[in-house]
């Protein structure tokens, strides 16, 4: 299989850095990640020629977006996962966390009672442990969970089915000093996944629907009858509510809302910015988003995490080419069969014999 995006390049990179510095090329190799390797160098003479060795081995637009960040001309998306957390921290901003998730699921009974572990529930040491994006205990007792996604993934839907599963086994797992015996299920009360796509995918992308925003909050059966479930999943697509904010429409029916999800499609756009001078509460939120990315350690997270973006870029292109190229493979094995056993019925009826026949087809 292809090495990852950052593999390829890290002996190239810390080879360059340790031509720049007094730095042993080995010892950079066997720093844990590249964060660390940045963050090494933050405050000494040659940072910035270093930073730019490390910048300019990105794809063209993350180099770019960098670039913008580092001099200040852009500011880095909210759904990056080192600003999202920061922004919409429940310990940090309860207030706003409890103001985003009313507005996803109409709920205005939602208060937040804090944060909690980013890991989820594991059976056994075979299953795959989820991570979470932005837990959230809510004082009800339910829990939810933000999650933000760049790329386009036409499973959405399924990963945040398992996700809201995850969260209930949490929920129904016994506490500290807890017995499994007291365990009921009138314990379990809920939980809430939303998930902001900044790229619609299948089947939000090719749903005709002018709503940006899906609930599903309810269960039906064939026969009519309607369950309120404990998992209940939203589905936010960032790209359809920032296109009809420019449009000047809004399906809907809420501005405010719809220009905080503008903000998260793309913070640095013209018109988003100055719609945002005239609110407030989303002013707030741009200049802390302004202030926090100056930090030279944010700003070496940020790239780092641009990293791990071009390092799953890279496997999801090499295996679409992979694809590609073993699809082409059965189809001009599926054609040569046909082709064969056209001509082998030929030359039957000619009246060859199997082993002229055979001779035919290996020449």
């Amino acid at each position: 299989m292809r090495r990852a995006f950052s593999v390829d390049i890290n002996y190239k990179i810390c080879y360059n850095i340790s031509r720049e510095s007094e730095e042993k090329m080995e010892d950079l190799m066997n720093a844990t990640s590249l964060f660390d390797v940045l963050n090494e160098f933050k405050d000494k003479e040659n940072f910035e020629k270093l930073r730019d060795i490390v910048i300019s081995n990105l794809p063209a637009d993350a180099k770019v977006e960098m670039e913008g960040i580092i001099r200040g001309e852009l500011l880095p998306s909210l759904t990056s996962d080192v600003v999202a957390k920061k922004i919409f921290s429940p310990s940090e901003h309860p207030e706003r966390v409890a103001w985003l998730l009313r507005k996803i699921t109409l709920d205005n009974s939602i208060s937040i009672d804090g944060d909690m572990s980013n890991e989820g529930y594991s059976q056994s040491t075979s299953a795959k442990k989820m991570i979470f994006d932005i837990p959230v205990r809510l004082l009800d007792k339910r829990r939810a969970d933000i999650e933000f996604q760049v790329a386009a993934q036409d499973f959405i839907i399924e990963r945040a089915e398992l996700y809201s599963s995850d969260l209930l086994l949490v929920e129904y797992s016994a506490a500290v000093n807890q017995k499994k015996g007291d365990l009921d299920f009138t314990d379990v009360h809920g939980t809430i996944v939303i998930v902001f796509m900044r790229k619609s995918p299948e089947p939000f992308a090719s749903f005709k629907s002018n709503r940006y925003i899906h609930r599903f909050d309810t269960m039906a059966s064939d026969s009519g009858l309607v369950h309120n479930p404990l998992r209940k999943m939203y589905f936010v697509q960032l790209d359809k509510a920032m296109e009809q904010l420019l449009e000047g429409i809004d399906a809907e029916g809420d501005y405010d809302f719809q220009l905080l999800l503008a903000m998260m499609a793309d913070i640095n756009n013209q018109v988003v910015k100055e719609k945002i001078a005239e609110h407030p509460d989303l002013k707030k939120i741009y200049q802390e988003v302004s202030l926090y990315s100056q930090s030279k350690e944010v700003q070496n997270m940020l790239l780092a995490e641009k990293y791990v973006v071009a390092d799953l870029n890279a496997v999801k292109s090499y295996e679409r080419k992979k694809g590609i190229e073993e699809g082409e493979e059965k189809g001009i094995e599926k054609g040569r069969n046909e082709r064969d056993f056209e001509l082998a019925a030929k030359w039957r009826s000619q009246g060859k014999s199997e082993e002229e026949i055979k001779a035919l087809l290996l020449d």
